[in-house]
């Protein structure tokens, strides 16, 4: 009985291992209200899904009224919640440098978890960083 009792443990343990595995990462519904760079293509201002995934690590971006999913790249870092993201944990932020008029989507972060994931640059914001003097734009925050 003992041994019965043991299997089916193990197999319920299994089996919530894999349901939490297939479950998907919140959704985020960001209005992002400026033209912006992410992925080396540049983005109209407007109402974006964004989802967050903690594993394996990717962001991806879809407009509202799109099908099309872009999956961003990221480096590898983790964000900290800094600045006006830390007012409240429990809303996605995406975080933005600004070149000039230009803005290049950095890092993003779900809803109630710490961290956010930083994006790899791409070629395009890295010229944006040469022709500012490799100086780092300003910040901007978008918080929904």
């Amino acid at each position: 009985m003992k041994s019965v009792i043991a299997k089916v443990a193990v197999l319920v343990a299994a089996g919530l291992v894999v349901l939490s595995a297939a479950m998907p990462e919140p959704v985020m519904r960001m209005n992002i209200p400026f033209t912006f760079l992410a992925g080396g293509q540049m983005h109209r201002a407007g109402l974006y899904w964004v989802r967050v995934n903690s594993a394996p690590r990717f962001v991806e971006l879809r407009p509202l009224k799109s099908a099309i999913v872009e999956r961003l790249a990221v480096n590898g870092t983790c964000i900290s919640r800094n600045g006006p993201e830390r007012t409240d944990p429990m809303k996605g932020f995406l975080r933005f440098e600004r070149y000039g008029s230009t803005y290049a989507l950095r890092a993003a972060g779900a809803p109630g978890i710490e961290d956010g994931l930083g994006l790899k640059p791409s070629e395009v914001e890295k010229e944006l960083a040469e022709a500012n003097n490799g100086a780092a734009g300003s910040e901007v925050s978008v918080i929904q």
